[in-house]
C-alpha cells in the first residue's frame, strides 16, 4: 500500500521518514481483511464469467437439439425399371426438414390500412386468446399510428408478436400466435377503432383478418415405401415478342404487367429502347423477369415469370408504341382509322403445375417442392420420368443420425461441467478451492441441471429416462452414451425418443433449454448473483477508500508532530551546547 511521501527537517536525532513508514505499515494492516476480500470478489466475477460463457455454449448447443435430431429418418431413392431410357435423379426428398418438425404458430394479417391517415383511439382495446387461454387485454395508452399499436401489443407481452408489412393494398397489422401447435388458435377482439382487427370464426362474424400461417403440430414422416413417377414439372410462362429493329423507339402510350395473382404493375422506362423496356420491367416488382435475344437482324423481349405453377401466366398491357407487346388484341393507333390488332406475343413455355404420382394417388404442385404429398418427406423433383422408369423411394429410421446427436447432447453436457467442476470444488493435490467452492448460486445452477437430468418423462411411451437410451451419469458427474442401448431403443420405440428428449413443455432438452435460458435471462439466478458480487465489491471499495483517507491525513499528522519533535530536540541540543560552552568558560577563569 503507498502511504504518500514523506519529508522531514533533516535535523535532529529521530529519522521521521523512516519512524512514520513503520507506524503507517502497522496501521495498513487494518485494509488487510478488505483487500482480501476484494480479490475473493474479482475471484468470483471471473469465475461467473466463466460461468456465464459455458452456460450460454450449452443453451445454444440444446437449441440446436430439435424433434427432427431424434427423429432421424433417411430416404433411400431407387429405379427399379428395365430398358436403357431410364432416367436418373428424377427427384430427391428431405426427410423431417425443420419446417415440418417444428410446430408452427397461427399468423393472422389485416385488410389494407391507409397508415399516414389512421389514427387508433386511446382507450380502445384489444382482447386475444390463444388456445383455451383466459383472454389477455391491451388498452393503448394514447393515440396510435398502426405502428404504434404493434409497439404496444409487443410491450405488453401477452403471447402475441405483432408486426407491419407494406403494399400495393397499404399497411397491413400481423399478428402471430407466440406458441405453435394446433390447439394454440388465436382469436382477436377488439372495440372502437380497433374493431376491425377482429377475427373469431366460430361466431360466424365476418372479418377483414386473413390467416396467412395456420396453427399446425410437428409432423414426422411415417416409414414406408412409395411408388413415385413425375409426369411434368412446374415451369413459368415465357413469352417472346415480335423483333424489333435496332432502332425501334417507344415514345408514347403506357405498358403495364401483371404475372399470376400478383398485382398490376405500371412500366416506366427510364428511356425509349427495347432496353429500356427491359431494364424497367427487371427493377420493378412485377414477378416477370425480361431479357432482350437477338436474332441476328431483329431483337426480340422474352418475359419469365418469376413464379412457377398454372397461375403463373403474364398479362401484357401496352397502348401506342408498347401495343405490341400486348398479350391481347390492341388498338393500333398508326393506322387511320385505328385497327384491333392482334397479339404477336408467343407463348416459348407454357405456365403449368407439377404433377407427380405417389402410389396411385396424382398431386400437383405449383413448386417444384412438393410438401404435401407425404406427411413429413419434401420431394424436390428435377426431371420427368419416363414410361419405363419405376421409382421406389424407402423411408427409414436413421439410428446413426440419433447417436450422432445423443453424443453431441453429451458432449455438450461435460464441457459445461468440466468448466464449473474446478470452480466449485476442493482440490486435494494443491490444496486449494475453486472460486466458487461453497456458492449457493453455482450450487444451485449445478443441482437444477443435473436434476433435469435425471428424472422422469411420464409422457414419454416406453421411455422414462434418460437411462432408457444409454445415457447415464457417471461417478464424476459427467455423462456417457451406452450406443448399444440407444441402438436397441430406437429399434423397440423409435418415435419414444423424441418424446423423451424434445416434447414440449416437458421432453428434457426441452425443459433444460427453458431452465438454462432463465439462468441466463435478466433477472436470473446468473445475473442476479454477479450483480450482488459487484455491488459487495463496490461497497468495499467505498471502505477502502474512506480508510486510505483517514490513514493518509494520519500521516500528515504523525510526520508534523515528529519534525516538531525534531525541531525541538534540535533547540534543545543547541541550548545545552550553549550551557557546556558557557560553564566551560566560567571553570577556565577559576
Amino acid at each position: 500500500m503507498s502511504t504518500g511521501a514523506l519529508t522531514s527537517s533533516g535535523a535532529g536525532q529521530i529519522d521521521v521518514q523512516s519512524l512514520v513508514s513503520q507506524i503507517m505499515a502497522n496501521e495498513a494492516k487494518i485494509l488487510t481483511p478488505l483487500t482480501t476480500l476484494a480479490s475473493s470478489y474479482n475471484a468470483q466475477l471471473s469465475a461467473y464469467g466463466s460461468v456465464k460463457s459455458a452456460l450460454t455454449t450449452y443453451q445454444a448447443a440444446l437449441a440446436s437439439l430439435t424433434t427432427a435430431s431424434f427423429s432421424s429418418q433417411q430416404s433411400t431413392i431407387v429405379n427399379n425399371g428395365t430398358g436403357t431410357s431410364l432416367s436418373t435423379g428424377a427427384f430427391t426428398a428431405t426427410v423431417n426438414p425443420t419446417d415440418t418438425t417444428t410446430a408452427k404458430a397461427q399468423i393472422l394479417t389485416s385488410a389494407g390500412v391507409n397508415a399516414s391517415n389512421t389514427i387508433f383511439q386511446a382507450g380502445d382495446t384489444l382482447a386475444f386468446k390463444i388456445g383455451t387461454n383466459s383472454p389477455a387485454f391491451i388498452t393503448l395508452q394514447g393515440n396510435a399510428t398502426l405502428s404504434g399499436v404493434a409497439d404496444q401489443i409487443n410491450a405488453a407481452n401477452k403471447g402475441v408478436v405483432a408486426s407491419v408489412t407494406t403494399d400495393d393494398q397499404g399497411s397491413h397489422l400481423v399478428l402471430e400466435s407466440a406458441t405453435g401447435g394446433a390447439a394454440n388458435t388465436l382469436q382477436v377482439s377488439g372495440n372502437g377503432s380497433l374493431s376491425q382487427f377482429a377475427y373469431n370464426p366460430s361466431a360466424g362474424t365476418p372479418s377483414t383478418m386473413t390467416v396467412t400461417q395456420a396453427a399446425q403440430d410437428p409432423i414426422a414422416a411415417i416409414s414406408g415405401s412409395y411408388s413415385i413417377s413425375v409426369n411434368a414439372l412446374a415451369q413459368g410462362e415465357k413469352l417472346k415478342s415480335a423483333g424489333f429493329s435496332t432502332g425501334q423507339t417507344f415514345n408514347t402510350g403506357i405498358l403495364a404487367i401483371k404475372s399470376g395473382t400478383n398485382a398490376t404493375v405500371m412500366i416506366k422506362p427510364a428511356n425509349n429502347t427495347l432496353a429500356g423496356i427491359r431494364d424497367a420491367i427487371n427493377s420493378s416488382a412485377s414477378g416477370v423477369n425480361a431479357t432482350i435475344v437477338q436474332d441476328g437482324t431483329l431483337s426480340h423481349l422474352v418475359l419469365t415469370s418469376a413464379a412457377t405453377g398454372a397461375t403463373s401466366n403474364i398479362t401484357v398491357t401496352g397502348t401506342g408504341d408498347f401495343g405490341p407487346l400486348s398479350t391481347g388484341s390492341w388498338s393500333n393507333e398508326s393506322t387511320n382509322p385505328p385497327t384491333l390488332t392482334a397479339s404477336t406475343m408467343t407463348v416459348q413455355q407454357p405456365a403449368q403445375d407439377a404433377s407427380v404420382v405417389v402410389d396411385g394417388v396424382a398431386v400437383t404442385s405449383s413448386s417444384n417442392t412438393i410438401t404435401t404429398a407425404i406427411p413429413g418427406v419434401t420431394l424436390n423433383l428435377t426431371q420427368v420420368t419416363t414410361p419405363t422408369d419405376s421409382y421406389n423411394m424407402s423411408i427409414s429410421n436413421d439410428t446413426t443420425g440419433i447417436q450422432t446427436s445423443a453424443q453431441k447432447f453429451v458432449d455438450a453436457y461435460n464441457a459445461l461441467i468440466q468448466t464449473m467442476g474446478p470452480l466449485t470444488a476442493y482440490d486435494a493435490t494443491t490444496q486449494s478451492a475453486g472460486a466458487l467452492q461453497g456458492d449457493s448460486t453455482a450450487n444451485s445452477i449445478e443441482n437444477q441441471i443435473r436434476n433435469a437430468l435425471t428424472q422422469s418423462v411420464g409422457s414419454a411411451g416406453a421411455l422414462q429416462t434418460l437411462n432408457d437410451v444409454g445415457i447415464s451419469l457417471q461417478k464424476d458427474g459427467t455423462l456417457a452414451l451406452d450406443t448399444t442401448k440407444l441402438t436397441a431403443a430406437s429399434t423397440t420405440s423409435f418415435n419414444d425418443i423424441s418424446k423423451l428428449l424434445t416434447a414440449s413443455p416437458d421432453g428434457i432438452v426441452t425443459q433444460l433449454n427453458t431452465l438454462v435460458t432463465g439462468m441466463l435471462a435478466a433477472g436470473g439466478l446468473l445475473t442476479t448473483r454477479t450483480d450482488g458480487i459487484t455491488t459487495s465489491l463496490k461497497l468495499n471499495s467505498d471502505q477502502q477508500t474512506q480508510i486510505q483517507s483517514r490513514l493518509t491525513a494520519e500521516q500528515a499528522n504523525y510526520t508534523a508532530e515528529f519534525n516538531a519533535l525534531n525541531v525541538t530536540l534540535s533547540n534543545l541540543q543547541s541550548q545545552q551546547a550553549q550551557l557546556t560552552s558557557a560553564l566551560a568558560g566560567l571553570a577556565s577563569t577559576s
